[in-house]
């Protein structure tokens, strides 16, 4: 999964269900999730069939008055990684440190 600059586009819309705690992206359906399970810093996240695992379910946290997301079964956050501000930067799980990195709206 990628940053990229707002464009409006359903394929940059996510929705996130407090009922079930997942992101499902508005123009494939599809949930977010961390690919294979993995648990490392650094592992990629990417849209799937939802499924209902825990890999793909995200909980809520506020720091700094902003939003941020640790992964159900690894217990790691949402990020762009590298501190990327550019186009194409990867957005990866890792611990938590609080950084803007890992802040979201």
């Amino acid at each position: 999964m990628n940053q990229w600059d707002c464009t409006g586009g359903a394929n940059q819309k996510w929705r996130y269900s407090f009922a079930d705690q997942t992101f499902r992206n508005a123009h494939s359906g599809k949930c977010l999730e961390v690919g294979g399970w993995n648990t490392a810093n650094g592992a990629g996240v990417n849209q799937w069939d939802c499924t209902g695992g825990a890999n793909q379910k995200w909980d809520l946290y506020y720091f700094n008055g902003k939003s941020t997301f640790m992964n159900a079964h690894s217990g790691k956050f949402l990020e762009v990684g590298g501190w990327s501000t550019g186009n194409g930067g990867g957005v990866d799980q890792w611990t938590f440190h609080g950084g803007a990195n890992q802040q979201w709206g």
